[in-house]
C-alpha cells in the first residue's frame, strides 16, 4: 500500500498524509517503554534499550509492505526511528513523545527534549550560521543522522541514486523530521517531501527562511485543539508572562505572589533563547471536528477556531489518523481499504 504514495506531489496530498500518519503510529510500538526511559547512563544499558526498541518496532511494522526495513535508536538522546523502503520510495519515520511524557517536555529541565531548552546556531547542517534551532532537536538529529544516512545508502537511496526520500514524524518526531529533511536535502538526497504531524516549532525565522530557499516540500497537519504544534513558543510566551507578573508583585508576600513564584520556578526562561520560534512555510491541513480539513489557513484563522483550553488528548496519533481517514473521498478509501489497520 505504500506504493500509493505520490512522489510527484509538490503540495499537501491527503493520501500521502494518511499513509505517513500510519507509519508514525507504527513507530510507537505499544508495549515498549516510553522514549524518555531510554536515557541511560551506561553504554551497556543504552544498547539494551536500543535493542529492545528495535525488537518491538520490528513487530509493529510487520504489516507494512516495505521491501527493506531498518530500525534505529539512540539511548543518549531518546531518539527512535525507522527507515522503510519500497521499490520506488524510502520513508524515514521518527518517533515522537509518549502521551504520558508530555509533561516531561515542559518541567524537566535536564531532559534533552525539554521545550524550554535553549537554542543553538544551525550551522551548515541546519540553515547556516545565522539560523537558530532548538538545542535538544539538534542534538538528537545529529546523533541519528549517520545511521540514517548509512541505511539509505545501503537501501539504494543515496544521493547518487536520485531516488525519492520522504521524511515524517509525529509530535517531537515531526520536528525531528523537519530538521533532518533539511540536512538530508543539503547532503544531496532527493527529499521529495517532509510530513510533520503535530510537530512543534523547530527553529527561528532565519531557519524557516533557509528552509524556503532549499525548496523542500513541507506539509503539516494540526489537530484543532492540540497544543503541541504551538510549542515551544506557547510556553516561552507563558514563561515571559509569569516572569513579568512575578516581578511586579515581588515582596508583597501575598498569595498571588507565592503562586507566581511557584510558576516562575516551574517555567524558567531558557538561558540561550534569542529569537522567537516559528514553523517553516509549507502546506498545512487544519483538522476540524467535522468535515474536510482547512487547507493552508492563516494563523489568525486557526487561533479563532481553537476552543478554550488545551486538549492533550487531541495530540494522539489516533485522533490525527481518524480525521485524515474521514477526510478521504470514498474512492480514495476504497483504494486504501487494505491498509486501514490502525485507526
Amino acid at each position: 500500500m505504500l506504493n500509493h504514495y505520490s512522489t510527484t506531489s509538490r503540495r499537501y496530498n491527503p493520501i500521502n498524509a494518511y499513509l505517513t500518519i500510519q507509519l508514525c503510529q507504527m513507530v510507537y510500538p505499544g508495549h515498549f517503554v516510553a522514549s524518555q526511559a531510554m536515557l541511560e547512563n551506561t553504554a551497556q544499558r543504552r544498547r539494551n534499550k536500543e535493542r529492545a526498541y528495535e525488537r518491538a518496532a520490528r513487530g509493529a511494522f510487520g504489516r507494512i509492505d516495505g521491501d527493506q526495513i531498518a530500525f534505529g535508536s539512540d539511548a543518549r538522546t531518546g531518539a527512535n526511528w525507522a527507515v522503510v523502503a519500497t521499490r520506488s520510495v524510502a520513508f524515514v519515520v521518527f518517533r515522537g513523545t509518549e502521551m504520558a511524557n508530555l509533561t516531561d517536555l515542559i518541567f524537566k529541565g535536564d531532559m534533552v527534549h525539554n521545550v524550554l531548552a535553549g537554542q543553538v546556531p544551525g550551522g551548515t547542517r541546519y540553515g547556516g550560521s545565522g539560523s537558530l534551532v532548538h538545542s535538544g532537536l539538534a542534538r538528537s538529529a545529529r546523533a541519528a543522522a549517520p545511521r540514517i544516512i548509512n541505511t539509505l545508502n545501503n537501501f539504494g537511496f543515496g544521493p547518487a541514486s536520485n531516488r525519492p526520500v520522504v521524511v515524517t514524524g509525529h509530535s517531537l518526531g515531526g520536528a525531528m523530521a523537519t530538521i533532518t529533511g533539511f540536512d538530508l536535502n543539503r547532503l544531496g538526497h532527493r527529499v521529495v517531501a517532509v510530513y510533520s504531524h503535530a510537530g512543534y516549532m523547530p527553529g527561528d525565522a532565519r531557519f524557516a527562511e533557509a528552509y524556503a530557499r532549499a525548496g523542500i516540500t513541507h506539509c503539516r497537519t494540526v489537530n484543532e485543539d492540540d497544543p503541541v504544534p504551538w510549542i515551544p513558543q506557547l510556553f516561552v510566551d507563558f514563561a515571559k508572562m509569569v516572569e513579568t507578573m512575578a516581578e511586579e508583585v515581588r515582596g508583597s508576600r501575598s498569595p498571588v505572589q507565592l503562586a507566581l513564584d511557584t510558576l516562575d520556578t516551574m517555567f524558567t526562561m531558557p538561558p540561550r533563547l534569542r529569537n522567537a520560534y516559528c514553523h517553516v512555510a509549507g502546506g498545512v491541513a487544519y483538522l476540524t471536528p467535522r468535515g474536510a480539513p482547512l487547507i493552508n489557513p492563516s494563523t489568525d484563522e486557526m487561533m479563532r477556531r481553537r476552543r478554550p483550553g488545551l486538549n492533550v488528548a487531541d495530540h494522539a496519533t489516533a485522533r490525527y489518523g481518524g480525521k485524515l481517514w474521514r477526510a478521504l473521498s470514498a474512492n480514495q478509501r476504497r483504494g486504501l481499504s487494505g491498509f486501514r489497520v490502525i485507526f
